[in-house]
């Protein structure tokens, strides 16, 4: 079956499957809009049959949380403050990691490389207070995550030499890989 909304088929399921592949990795986007995230239906309905036909062909979810017009764009900022952000991506993370429980996904990463988002965001303060922020981001976000998903948690931190300890370390906090 061939749809426009399709993004994983049972051939290209097959395929992966017959080569060795046991999990499978997928984006559910959240949108930036206005100072705000929010759930991107029309992509997730596809990607929540997705992970429905992925499980049915024996093999592990592991989904990555991503936003569509926002981060990691360069260049685009996340509003006026790190204050007014958080609570907006902690919505999209706790409306995820309920979603990814009742799915049954047994891996979930809530920070990809934020990192590199944060670096951009100079009007939030001096490079030492979105230090901060990020160490707090990694945290708040793989806490709240905890609270209903019960698969595996991952976080992505890049270029880790250019990082202070403590923002390394709260990007290990919490979490079951990291990357």
């Amino acid at each position: 079956m061939n749809t426009a909304s399709e993004i994983i088929s049972d051939e290209t399921l097959d395929k992966m499957k017959e080569s060795g592949f046991n999990t499978v990795q997928v984006l559910l986007i959240g949108k930036w809009e206005e100072g705000k995230i929010v759930f991107n239906e029309v992509n997730n309905r596809a990607i929540l049959n997705d992970i429905v036909a992925i499980k049915k062909k024996g093999m592990a979810v592991w989904v990555a949380l991503d936003m569509a017009g926002g981060p990691p764009v360069p260049g685009v900022k996340l509003g006026e403050s790190y204050e007014k952000f958080k609570p907006a991506f902690l919505n999209l993370v706790d409306i995820s990691s309920k979603l990814m429980e009742q799915y049954q996904v047994e891996y979930l990463r809530v920070n990809n490389e934020p990192d590199k988002y944060f670096s951009e965001q100079t009007s939030w303060g001096s490079k030492e207070q979105i230090n901060n922020y990020l160490a707090d981001f990694f945290v708040s976000t793989t806490l709240s995550a905890k609270e209903d998903f019960k698969g595996k948690l991952i976080n992505k931190i890049t270029l880790v030499r250019q990082h202070d300890q403590r923002v390394i370390d709260a990007s290990l906090q919490n979490v079951d890989i990291a990357g």
